[in-house]
Order: C-alpha cells, then structure tokens, then sequence
C-alpha cells in the first residue's frame, strides 16, 4: 500500500512541477497562451476544470518554491523563537512566517502574471493597430 502512496505523491508533485515550469514558460515566451486559458475560466465546465485544476497546481507550485526559500531566509532565527497555538503546540515563528508570506506571494504572482501577460499582449495588439493606421496594410 506504501508503494501505492509514493507513486501517487511521485505522480502529483511531478504535475504540479510541470504545470509551474509551464506557466513560467508560457509567461516569458508565448503569453497569449495565458490569456486564453484565463479566458477558459469563463468557458464551458470542461474548460473552466481543466483552467482551474492548472491554476490551482501553478499556486501550489509558487507557494512551495516561495516557502523554501523564505523559510532559508528565515533560518537565522533561533529555534528557541515559538509560538504556541491554542492546543498548546509549538510552532517555530519563521515556518509561520515563511507559511504567510508564500501564501501571499502566491496569489500575488499568479493572479499578477495573468494580468501582466494580458497588458502585455493589449499594447502589442494597439501598437500594431497604430502601424496599419500609420503605415497601411503592407507590414
């Protein structure tokens, strides 16, 4: 059953890295791809399944890579700095940190590479539009 486990966790960390590599991807070199699977948001339930099931692997993926590294920056703290929560465990403060601030970063940097690859596309379409006005139909 141990196997069954690991080939499952194997299987669903190797998908949400994928998705991650690929949104990364997508945003430097071909962002018009980003906006069409925001627009599946909005599309058929097939389509908004798959565009959430993908956006919701990309957040995790952001809010691990975020937690490690703030968690290395964190590292500085002593161990001896704790919080305790209402059952009485303790938490070391630079998990709780590292925990909020990939949350946070998370969110933000999808949500905000949506909207950057949208702008970015909206003034390339207005800058050729702008050309064919200027200069005709011959570009």
């Amino acid at each position: 059953m141990r196997i069954v486990f690991n080939v499952l966790h194997a299987t669903v960390s190797l998908w949400i890295a994928g998705c991650t590599f690929h949104f990364f991807w997508v945003f430097l070199n071909g962002p018009q791809r980003l906006r069409e699977i925001n627009a599946r948001c909005d599309g058929s339930f097939k389509g908004k399944a798959f565009a959430y099931i993908y956006l919701f692997s990309v957040f995790i993926g952001i809010c691990i890579c975020v937690y490690d590294g703030a968690l290395a920056a964190f590292s500085w703290m002593p161990r001896s700095w704790v919080t305790t929560d209402e059952d009485g465990a303790s938490y070391w403060i630079a998990q709780t940190l590292a925990g909020t601030f990939s949350l946070a970063a998370g969110i933000g940097l999808v949500d905000g590479m949506i909207k950057a690859a949208t702008d970015r596309l909206n003034t390339q379409e207005q800058l050729e539009h702008l050309q064919r006005e200027k200069w005709g139909q011959h570009i």
